[in-house]
């Protein structure tokens, strides 16, 4: 029976940003199995402990708020589980809050957040201005093709994004998310016609938030 949850808000950040979700998941078990804190494991023949992120992060995207949950069989101070859990992440991967979370609801994602910072060579680009991004949130349909088990599909972005904003050097934009889909920076760089193959790169891009239903 399930006895305690607890949920974590952490940064990801410096080369860590180049491991995939599942890698980031993989050191998050880790950090959890050297902490000795009582686990609630999985079933089956490779019991892992039970891990949830409302919404993964992609590859080569820092962040300085992302979400994590797991499920304690004992009851544990939140001060202790803290303690524990603090001295066992790899560098790159900070603790920001953790607190006791309700068991019977999971974490569950409603917005994201993310900062495009730029290069000097684009700043003055019109199709990055205030003016071009007003212009891509104007249109009603903002087709993108994704794979999916080896098929192609278009999916409209617009229902999806919810700001686009020049702040300074940075493209702040923010997304819904949730079972209905959501958007990748890139997809939305590529709707300004950015090329991506070769400015992908320069363009440094960082999740700022990760925003949960009440």
């Amino acid at each position: 029976m399930l006895v305690q949850r607890i949920r974590v808000r952490f940064q990801k950040r410096g080369e860590l940003r180049a491991i995939s979700h599942l890698d980031t998941m993989r050191a998050f078990e880790r950090a959890l199995r050297r902490s000795q804190l009582p686990l609630r494991f999985s079933e089956g023949f490779n019991p892992k402990p039970r891990l949830s992120f409302p919404v993964a992060l992609g590859v080569g995207i820092e962040s300085l708020d992302e979400v994590m949950e797991f499920d304690l069989r004992d009851w544990t101070p939140a001060s202790e589980v803290e303690r524990r859990l603090r001295g066992q992440l790899p560098p790159g991967l900070e603790l920001l809050s953790l607190r006791v979370a309700d068991p019977h609801a999971s974490a569950r994602a409603v917005e994201v957040e993310y900062r495009a910072t730029v290069p000097p060579a684009l700043r003055d680009d019109p199709r990055l201005s205030p003016a071009g991004l007003e212009s891509l949130l104007a249109r009603e349909d903002i087709p993108v093709r994704r794979m999916r088990k080896g098929k192609e599909k278009v999916v409209n972005l617009r229902p999806f994004i919810r700001r686009l904003t020049r702040d300074g050097a940075d493209v702040v934009m923010a997304f819904g998310a949730g079972p209905e889909g959501s958007v990748h920076p890139e997809e939305v760089l590529g709707a300004l016609e950015m090329d991506l193959k070769a400015a992908r790169a320069p363009f440094a891009l960082t999740r700022t938030c990760v925003r949960l239903a009440d």
